[in-house]
């Protein structure tokens, strides 16, 4: 995939509307051939790496009682920084990415945000990342839609073929 091209469209979904749009990414999954510079350009794009120290607190803040705060729904790049003790570092900033590595079930960062965040997966390859998939898929979002942005048409048909979703939007 064009990276800077991948990672300029996932941030105008991701910021259209502050995230509540129910075509707004929710998670990426970036392979290990290219997570670094994928990375870079969806910081390129506006996008700012919290510190792992930092996931508590987001969590925390996102989620009250197990149950999304709609204090902080579709709020602003600025209120989310500072709801999230985020610092100077994050200012400009127009998303969050907290990155999970592997996926986690019983993450609340695999569920939906409804918000700025952008959860982000490592893969090993294509077969990791569509297993990744299938299960963030089952904890919310089955049979909705994917994304992916690839210079391969294979795996576009593999998603479509193999994953529980109405939409496979390419690129």
């Amino acid at each position: 995939a064009d990276l800077d091209d991948a990672a300029a469209r996932i941030a105008a979904s991701k910021t259209f509307d502050n995230a509540t749009s129910c075509s707004s990414e929710n998670s990426v999954i970036l392979l290990d051939a290219v997570y670094d510079a994928a990375l870079a350009a969806l910081s390129r794009a506006g996008g700012h790496v919290c510190p792992v120290g930092s996931h508590p607190r987001i969590r925390d803040a996102l989620w009250k009682g197990g149950r999304l705060n709609r204090g902080l729904i579709a709020r602003d790049a600025g209120t989310l920084k500072d709801a999230f003790g985020l610092g100077e570092a994050a200012t400009g900033a127009r998303f969050f990415m907290v990155e999970q590595g592997e996926v986690d079930p019983d993450s609340p960062f695999t569920d939906e945000k409804l918000s700025l965040v952008l959860t982000v997966y490592r893969a090993r390859d294509f077969d990791h990342a569509v297993a990744q998939l299938r299960t963030i898929l089952e904890v919310n979002g089955k049979g909705h839609s994917v994304g992916i942005h690839t210079g391969t048409p294979a795996h576009a048909d593999r998603l479509a073929a193999e994953i529980d979703v109405v939409r496979v939007l390419v690129n």
